[in-house]
């Protein structure tokens, strides 16, 4: 099995998160990862201020999942740690790398499934 490109492994922990957007945000307790996320320069004094001003936390939330899906694989990484180091909320880190990891298999597969069609058709070309 080939290794992921980190442009393959930004698209799975996006669609991880778009996957489980509404399923984080309704359980999400963002206010408690603010100062961790902060101190690994995943969201800045800014973000922080934007955040805390939208009223409703579950938007909140929303806002906070959409933030770390474009900030790339570190961000989605410290994300995850902060949710699993937060012990309260480590059943929504588990959620996240199960999805992961179920994506990441799927995207595997379809992978090494094109590469062996592609291999027989240049076998049939010659």
């Amino acid at each position: 099995m080939a290794k992921l490109t980190s442009e393959e492994i930004e698209m799975l922990q996006k669609r991880t998160l778009t996957n489980l957007r509404m399923k984080l945000a309704n359980d999400l307790e963002p206010n408690r990862y603010f100062a961790y996320l902060r101190q690994e320069r995943i969201i800045d004094e800014d973000d922080e201020d934007l955040l805390r001003h939208i009223a409703v936390r579950t938007t909140r939330g929303q806002t906070l999942i959409d933030m770390i899906s474009r900030r790339g694989a570190k961000a989605f990484e410290e994300f995850c740690r902060a949710l699993h180091n937060g012990k309260t909320q480590s059943f929504l880190a588990e959620r996240l790398v199960a999805e992961y990891d179920r994506l990441k298999a799927d995207y595997t597969q379809e992978r090494e499934a094109k590469k062996a069609v592609e291999a027989a058709n240049r076998l049939r070309e010659h």
